[in-house]
C-alpha cells in the first residue's frame, strides 16, 4: 500500500513538471529545448533513483519517517522553477545588452542547478550500489568517473552560455553541494526526507553562487534592490556559516573544563553553567560580529558602499515612514495578539492541533498580501530579515542557550508535528520560505505579476481551506493511508481559483490572462497545485509554492 501511495506521488510530480516543459519546448521557435532536455533527462534519472532508493535509503540514511523518499521532487524542483523562470525572462525582456547578461546569469544558475541534483542523485545511487561489499570499488570508481563528467560538462556548458569564469565555481558547487548533502543528513537526522534535503541543499548552493556572481560583475539592479539584495545575503549566509565557526570555537572546550580543579569548581553542575555561559557569550559576539563587521564588509565589496545595516534599514524604513510603520505595527499586531491564547489551548489540547497551525497559514494573507501590492520591495527586506531572525531563535533553542534558549524550546514544542521530529523545526522556516521564495523569484520581474503571490495563496488560502474543510466535513479519502479528502482537495481548488481572479482585479491590467488560453491555464496551474499538494507525502510548505509559480510563470 505504502508502495501505491508514493507512486501516485510520483506520477502527480511527472504531470506538473510536463506541465511546465511542453510550453517551454512550444517557446519562441524552441531557443529553450536544450533546457527543457536538461529537465526531462533529470527526471528520468530520478525516477530511477527513487524507485532503486525506496527502502533502502530509510533504512541508511535515516531521514524523516515517510513513506516516500520524495528524491524525484527533490531532485526536480529547482531546475523545473528556473526553466519557467528563464522562459518568463525572455519573453519579456527585450534584446539589449543588460538582458542578455542577465538571460545568461539565469541560465548559470540553471545548470548549476541541474549539476548540483545531479550529483546528489550519483550519490543516492551509489550509496545503494555500496551496500553490497562486493560492489564497493566498482561502485566508487563510477561515482568518481560520472561527478568527473558531470563537473567537465558543466564547465563547458557554463562556457558556452558566456559565464566562462562561473565555470570553475560551478565545479567548485558541484562538489561542495555533495559534500554539503552528506554531511546535513548526517548532523540532523529524522529532520527531513532525503528529497526535503535535496531541496534545501540547492537552495543554498545556488544562494551562494549567486552572492559569488554579484563580485563577478556590474550589476544592472536599481541602487536600492542591489543594497537590499547585498544586505541579505551576507546576513542570511553569514548567520548560515555561524554554526561552523563555533563548533571550531569550542571544540576544546571540554577538555579545558576538565582540567579545571575542582577545589575551584566543587559541582558538576557549576561546570555544566560555565560551560553553557561561556557558549552563549561567544554565540552573542559571534553574531555581533557577522551583523556589524561582516555585513558591512560584504555590502561595501558588492555596492561599494560601506554601510551600517541597522542605521540604512532604520532610513529606508524612513523614506516612506506612514506606510512603512503602519505595516510594521500591523505585522505586530496580527502574530503577538493571539500568541498567548494559541499556545493555552495548545497545552490544554481544547482545539486539534493541526487547526492551530493554519492560524499562521491565514495570518500570512492579511500580512503579506497588502504589503505586496503597496511596497514589494519593503517585504523582500522583511521577509529576509524574518527569517535571519528565525535562525537566529532557532541556534538559541537547539543550543539551549541562556537566558531564553529552553522557554523557546518550550514555547516552538507546542506546535510541532509529526514532520518536526528530528533536532531542527522547519514547520515555521518552511511557512516563510514558501510565502518568501515566489516574491524574490519574481523581483523585477517584467511581466506575470500573479506569480509573486504564489506561496501566500497556496499556503494562505490553499492549504488552509482544504486543510479545514477536509477535517470537519470529509469523508473521501484521496487515497487508503492519507489523511487527505477529495472534499478538502476540492474546496482548496476553489478557494484557490475564487482568490486568484479576485486579486486579479486589484493588480494591473497585465495580470489577467490573454484569452481563453490564459484563463485555461491558470485554471491548470490552481488545479496542478491542488492536485500535487493532494498527494505528496513530503513537506508540502516547500514544495507547492515553487512548482505553483513555475506554473504561473508561464
Amino acid at each position: 500500500m505504502a508502495k501505491s501511495e508514493a507512486g501516485i506521488e510520483l506520477a502527480v510530480v511527472v504531470l506538473v513538471v510536463a506541465r511546465v516543459v511542453l510550453p517551454i519546448l512550444h517557446s519562441q521557435a524552441g531557443t529553450l529545448w536544450r533546457e527543457a532536455a536538461g529537465v526531462v533527462i533529470l527526471t528520468g534519472v530520478a525516477l530511477f533513483a527513487d524507485f532503486q532508493g525506496r527502502k533502502q535509503l530509510l533504512d541508511h540514511l535515516k531521514p524523516r519517517s515517510s513513506m516516500s523518499s520524495g528524491i524525484l521532487l527533490g531532485a526536480v524542483t529547482v531546475p523545473t522553477v528556473l526553466a519557467a523562470r528563464l522562459l518568463q525572462h525572455q519573453r519579456s525582456s527585450s534584446s539589449t545588452e543588460i538582458s542578455q547578461f542577465a538571460t545568461d546569469r539565469m541560465k548559470f544558475e540553471f545548470w548549476l542547478a541541474v549539476a548540483c541534483s545531479t550529483s546528489m542523485l550519483l550519490y543516492l545511487v551509489s550509496f545503494l550500489w555500496k551496500q553490497k561489499p562486493s560492489r564497493w570499488w566498482l561502485s566508487s570508481i563510477l561515482e568518481s568517473s560520472c561527478t568527473t563528467v558531470l563537473v567537465l560538462t558543466t564547465f563547458w556548458r557554463m562556457s558556452s552560455v558566456g559565464a566562462t569564469d562561473g565555470a570553475v565555481w560551478a565545479a567548485v558547487y558541484i562538489v561542495g553541494g555533495k559534500i554539503l548533502f552528506t554531511r546535513v543528513l548526517e548532523t540532523f537526522p529524522h529532520t527531513g526526507t532525503v528529497g526535503e534535503v535535496m531541496l534545501a541543499v540547492q537552495g543554498i548552493v545556488l544562494y551562494a553562487a549567486n552572492a559569488v556572481g554579484t563580485l563577478a560583475a556590474d550589476s544592472d539592479k536599481e541602487a536600492d534592490q542591489a543594497v537590499v539584495d547585498a544586505l541579505l545575503q551576507g546576513l542570511i549566509l553569514g548567520l548560515l556559516a555561524m554554526p561552523v565557526v563555533l563548533k571550531r570555537l569550542h571544540f576544546r572546550l571540554p577538555s579545558v573544563f576538565g582540567r579545571l580543579d575542582d577545589h575551584r569548581i566543587p559541582e558538576k553542575q557549576s561546570r555544566i553553567d560555565m560551560y553553557m555561559n561561556h557558549r552563549a557569550r561567544s554565540f552573542y559576539l559571534l553574531l555581533l560580529v557577522v551583523v556589524l563587521a561582516a555585513v558591512p564588509l560584504w555590502v561595501g565589496v558588492v555596492t561599494g558602499h560601506v554601510l551600517n545595516p541597522v542605521t540604512w534599514t532604520l532610513r529606508f524604513v524612513w523614506r516612506r515612514p506612514v506606510p512603512r510603520l503602519i505595516l510594521c505595527c500591523y505585522w505586530i499586531v496580527i502574530i503577538c495578539s493571539p500568541l498567548p491564547h494559541l499556545h493555552r489551548i495548545s497545552h490544554q489540547k481544547l482545539v486539534p492541533k493541526i487547526l492551530i497551525r493554519k492560524y499562521y497559514h491565514v495570518m500570512i494573507v492579511f500580512m503579506f498580501i497588502p504589503a505586496l501590492l503597496s511596497d514589494a520591495r519593503f517585504l523582500q527586506l522583511a521577509f529576509g530579515i524574518a527569517f535571519a531572525i528565525f535562525l537566529v531563535v532557532e541556534m538559541i533553542r537547539i543550543g539551549k542557550l541562556p537566558p531564553c534558549g529552553h522557554l523557546i524550546e518550550r514555547f516552538m514544542v507546542a506546535f510541532t508535528d509529526h514532520r518536526d521530529s528530528g533536532s531542527l523545526i522547519i514547520s515555521h522556516f518552511s511557512l516563510l520560505l514558501g510565502c518568501a521564495l515566489p516574491v524574490w523569484l519574481h523581483a523585477g520581474a517584467g511581466d506575470r505579476p500573479l506569480a509573486a503571490y504564489a506561496g501566500i495563496l497556496s499556503l494562505g488560502v490553499m492549504d488552509t481551506f482544504a486543510s479545514v474543510v477536509g477535517f470537519n466535513f470529509g469523508s473521501t479519502r484521496v487515497s487508503p493511508n492519507s489523511k487527505k479528502t477529495v472534499e478538502g482537495t476540492l474546496a482548496g481548488i476553489g478557494s484557490m481559483l475564487v482568490s486568484v481572479f479576485a486579486l486579479i482585479v486589484v493588480l494591473p491590467s497585465s495580470a489577467r490572462p490573454a484569452g481563453v488560453d490564459g484563463y485555461l491555464s491558470l485554471v491548470a496551474a490552481v488545479t496542478g497545485a491542488g492536485i500535487l499538494e493532494a498527494y505528496t507525502l513530503q513537506l508540502d510548505n516547500a514544495f507547492i509554492p515553487l512548482l505553483f509559480y513555475a506554473m504561473l510563470c508561464l
